[in-house]
């Protein structure tokens, strides 16, 4: 195992350990210890390490550590108790180790450029996001006076109704003699602005 992965799984070790009050290497089945163990394979995995390298350090089958991440999520929603210890056991981890300390000067700069090309992405999808929600917004106060007399004047229960008559009304308008009046309309709202 790679030094600074031993280093990390060191540091959560003592983290669940500390959290659960049991040994994880422990031959034992008792609920708490393997409820330790399901924490310290669920957060390393989440961490980013194989399920084969979480099982080689906890001396178990990798099946056994696909069960215990499996599991987890359930566990998290259904068992309060195991849900306190676990983020104790996390917090205790990220309180007392992070990976930053331990990389080496190329690592680091792997991780920044890494970080960067992240940003990035989240920045282009928030403005493209920003740009969604604006032209949305401008829809939407566009067609806000229509909107309010369609809400005020369709009843309960005659919306899909009232939806028919309005598709075959729009049907008529373009394509009949409305088309000129229309045109005409929106011509006249352009000189206006």
């Amino acid at each position: 195992m790679h030094e600074q992965a031993l280093e990390e799984f060191k540091a959560l070790h003592q983290s669940v350990e500390e959290a659960f009050e049991v040994d994880i290497h422990s031959k034992k089945r008792e609920r708490e210890i393997v409820n330790a163990r399901i924490t310290f394979a669920h957060i390393l995995f989440q961490r980013g390490y194989n399920k084969s390298m979480i099982a080689r350090y906890l001396n178990k089958n990798h099946a056994t550590v696909i069960h215990y991440c499996k599991n987890c999520e359930g566990y998290l929603r259904t068992d309060k108790l195991f849900a306190e210890k676990f983020k104790l056991s996390q917090k205790n981890y990220h309180k007392n180790f992070d990976p930053v300390y331990q990389m080496d000067r190329e690592r680091l700069k792997k991780e920044v450029f890494s970080l960067r090309k992240k940003l990035n992405v989240v920045n282009c999808e928030r403005e493209t996001l920003k740009k969604e929600r604006e032209d949305a917004f401008n829809r939407h106060t566009r067609m806000d006076n229509i909107f309010r007399v369609l809400e005020q004047r369709t009843k309960h229960g005659t919306e899909d109704w009232i939806e028919k008559k309005l598709n075959t009304w729009f049907n008529g308008v373009y394509t009949t003699g409305y088309s000129e009046d229309i045109r005409l309309h929106y011509l006249e709202r352009q000189e206006e602005n």
